[in-house]
């Protein structure tokens, strides 16, 4: 995670360096939480969207401040460089989550809808008109074509998605309103807020800051050491974690990275319990990953397992990874 300073020195020079270096890590922890031209098809909830696109203005704001002071000589590197990827990954968040929230609130006959579409249709033409710059502007056109806005495939889409419009909400409208369904509000835990580790010789669990989605991810070292079998999982090392919650039955979705077994020797697996339960032993490389499951974990950042748990003590709870 200290290369994007080191980076930044040898590219713009010692003076901007740890400015430029902050932004770079930003902006690559915010795309590993799905990649901005995936993110009409990436699953996100309205909080995590929100959230995401509250921090990426932000950044966005700090690199135009930052590229007011970079000298003329370097302005066009700048600009290739830093300004064209945040704002381009801004607005893109901005177009896709504001075409699917159009969509979605004029599906209940709300008229918001409308408001949420011209949102999107102005984050496109702020595309556009950056796409222009970078083309036609920048080293006096060097780089015309490079970048295009107007792209279609299976997973992203650099054209104008479809938005809300005065007829879809009227259609609407004219049908039995029904009251939008109310959205689970889930938390998160990073992986790195542990409040306890069990380390087992052979085996440790180390931190990597810049990993990760949440900015520090935790692995198993040695890559190699030697697999574990499902029928000795509590003997393996662990991390627990301290939180509350509601009596009944919980969903954990656990989030790794995006990536496969070290070779055919090993599987993809991780053991977790609640409150001392027996250990469910989750295989997150499955027949179908090769298939299906790997484009979208690409396109979120991230593989997940998903454990179901009965909670049956109130207070606090435990959870042992």
């Amino acid at each position: 995670y200290l290369f994007p300073r080191y980076w930044a020195a040898k590219t713009f020079g010692e003076t901007w360096a740890d400015e430029i270096g902050k932004i770079k890590h930003e902006f690559f922890l915010l795309a590993n939480s799905g990649k901005p031209e995936y993110m009409i098809k990436t699953p996100v909830t309205t909080a995590e969207a929100e959230n995401k696109i509250r921090r990426y203005e932000q950044l966005a704001k700090a690199t135009t401040t930052l590229g007011k002071k970079i000298p003329s000589r370097l302005k066009d590197a700048w600009y290739q460089l830093i300004e064209y990827p945040v704002l381009g990954s801004y607005y893109m968040n901005q177009k896709s989550w504001y075409a699917r929230k159009s969509v979605m609130l004029a599906k209940y006959g709300d008229a918001a809808a409308l408001q949420y579409a011209e949102k999107a249709k102005k984050a496109h033409e702020e595309i556009g008109r950056i796409t222009k710059r970078y083309n036609k502007e920048i080293a006096n056109g060097k780089w015309d074509g490079i970048m295009v806005e107007q792209i279609k495939a299976r997973w992203f889409n650099m054209s104008m998605p479809p938005v809300a419009t005065d007829s879809s909400l009227a259609a609407a409208k004219s049908q039995p309103l029904v009251a939008a369904p109310a959205e689970a509000v889930p938390f998160m835990i990073s992986a790195a807020s542990y409040t306890s580790k069990k380390d087992k010789p052979g085996y440790k669990l180390t931190r990597f800051k810049g990993l990760g989605i949440s900015g520090e991810g935790i692995s198993i070292m040695p890559f190699t050491a030697p697999p574990i079998s499902d029928s000795a999982v509590e003997s393996a090392p662990y991390l627990e974690y301290t939180t509350r919650l509601v009596l009944g039955y919980a969903t954990i979705l656990t989030k790794f990275l995006p990536t496969h077994a070290i070779n055919s020797k090993y599987k993809l697996r991780y053991g977790i319990s609640v409150n001392g339960s027996k250990p469910q032993v989750i295989n997150i490389e499955g027949a179908d990953q090769w298939r299906k499951g790997w484009s979208t974990n690409v396109l979120g950042g991230y593989n997940a397992g998903e454990s179901k748990h009965r909670i049956t003590q109130p207070g606090g709870s435990t959870i042992r990874i």
